[in-house]
This record gives structure tokens, sequence and C-alpha cells, in this order.
């Protein structure tokens, strides 16, 4: 699509979620499935399935590039994977647990951040954090 000044824009998002059993998986470097949805300025989506069968760390990076990901939504993930994405500018909401399609709606709805979608899963005396996106690892 072509905006009025005659730049090109993007009319659709990509949100990827790895996924194990149809929830949120628990760490996004050792997930076994990658579902990239592909929403529409109307909100539909459509959902196309990446098995990653223990692919290393360069491997899972080039998915994300060669899918166009924007934002990736996971429960833990490593500091240098992060760091990689964020240099790449894909936006990364990490602490996350939940059925896929409900992590899916509730961030396009906002309400990531809800307690339901956080990660309980921590180290005694360690914080739990929200679901926001992240700026820094």
């Amino acid at each position: 699509m072509v905006d009025k000044i005659g730049i090109e824009t993007k009319v659709h998002m990509k949100v990827a979620l790895p996924q194990w059993d149809g929830k949120v998986a628990t760490v996004f470097d050792f997930a076994r499935e990658l579902v990239v949805y592909t929403i529409d300025e109307n909100g539909s989506c459509e959902a196309c399935c990446h098995p990653l069968n223990n692919s290393g760390l360069s491997c899972r990076l080039n998915l994300l590039f060669k899918e166009e990901v924007d934002v990736l939504i996971c429960g833990a993930i490593s500091r240098r994977m992060c760091r990689l994405l964020l240099q790449a500018n894909i936006e990364i909401h990490s602490n996350v647990c939940g059925e896929v399609e409900a992590v899916l709606k509730a961030w396009q709805e906002g309400q990531l951040a809800s307690f339901r979608f956080r990660c309980q899963r921590r180290r005694r005396g360690e914080r739990c954090r929200r679901a926001q996106p992240t700026r820094e690892c």
C-alpha cells in the first residue's frame, strides 16, 4: 500500500509465538514450533506453523527475518537472542504464558500485561516481570 505522499507502508503485521501443545512455549530458544500470524488492517488473522526441530540460534533468527516478523510473544528468552531481535527492531513480549490463541487475542486487545498471561515460574526472591514490550535485555 502507498500512502498519500508516495511512501510504501505495511498493510499487515506479523506476530510470532513459539508453541508447545497449543500453549506458549516456556523458552523461545528451545521451542519446537513457531506459529506466525499475519494480521491484516481489519484484524483478521492467518496462521502458518513452522517446525523448529532443535534448530539453533541462527536458524531461528533467519526464520523470523525471512517471515518478516514484527512482534515476538514468548515465555523466557535468552539475553543473546533478545539483543539480536531488538537490534533487528523486532518487538518482544516475554514472560508470557497461556493458550496461544488467547494470548494473541489479548495482545490484539492490549491486555497482554494482564495477570492471567504473566509467567508465574520464577526463582525464590525474584520478581515477576510484566508482559510489556522489552526495550533492553
